[in-house]
């Protein structure tokens, strides 16, 4: 367990109790998408009910489609009511007013990103030039430092999604990664 995680723990915050479910249910109400594997769980999901539309934005490559297949095999796998779009992103694009306008048409309430910081922070400054109902959720290479950076306060109450821990982070499978480093004379710093 991290040190963050013994803090918490210590000042009494709840961790992936039903209260903190519901809590991000009712926050993401219109549109869950849950790992639902209990019955609580499930009528969680259900009390905040509703079908979610989800735009997704990517490059225009086979690295931005990478993810979909995947999400489109969960959502069936879970049985889940999401309608899912695909968006190519325009490479060098000044804005992304077009596809927004698209994604609302479609009625998404969140447009998930799989593309580098730069669109998507710009995506982020659309949403807020608008004044646009819809969250983001980056994937991969745009969940970092320059995205906030760049989006600047147009980046709050966006989820930023990395299915990695970098070097610098106290996670605990790098600590094996350095040790082989180490032993071959090199190190993760």
């Amino acid at each position: 367990m991290s040190e963050q995680q013994e803090q918490g723990r210590d000042a009494g915050v709840e961790q992936g109790t039903s209260r903190v479910k519901r809590g991000m249910a009712e926050m993401l109400k219109g549109g869950v998408i849950m790992d639902v594997v209990t019955p609580e769980q499930a009528r969680i999901a259900e009390d905040a009910g509703g079908k979610a539309e989800v735009a997704f934005f990517h490059h225009d490559s086979p690295f931005g489609l990478a993810p979909l297949k995947d999400g489109e095999a969960w959502i069936d796998d879970k049985g889940l009511d999401i309608g899912m779009k695909e968006y190519a992103m325009p490479a060098g694009a000044a804005n992304y007013v077009g596809l927004l306008s698209r994604a609302k048409a479609q009625g998404a309430k969140y447009i998930v990103i799989q593309n580098v910081s730069s669109p998507a922070a710009q995506v982020a400054k659309d949403i807020a030039a608008q004044n646009l109902d819809m969250k983001i959720v980056c994937l991969n290479w745009c969940a970092d430092e320059l995205f906030i950076e760049t989006a600047a306060k147009a980046a709050e109450g966006h989820v930023l999604v990395q299915p990695f821990a970098p070097a610098s982070a106290d996670a605990e499978g790098l600590a094996v990664i350095d040790e082989y480093l180490k032993s071959k004379g090199s190190s993760l710093e």
